[in-house]
């Protein structure tokens, strides 16, 4: 059985969550933007490697727990 290529899925679920993200992002001071960014990606990564997509949680959650 072949492994999932999660690189190739990654890139085009995080292109396709661009938009989302971009707008979500606004809702945040500037200063914070790029840090916020790059945890949604990693986020986005993990829960593609685990499986896991229950139990994510939405941006305004997890920027309360962050």
């Amino acid at each position: 059985m072949k492994s999932p290529d999660y690189e190739k899925l990654y890139l085009e679920i995080s292109k396709s969550l661009q938009n989302k993200v971009k707008k979500e992002l606004h809702q945040t001071p500037e200063i914070n933007r790029e840090d916020l960014k790059q945890e949604l990606e990693t986020c986005i990564f993990k829960q593609l490697i685990t499986g896991k997509f229950d139990d994510t949680p939405g941006i305004f959650e997890y920027a309360e727990n962050k």
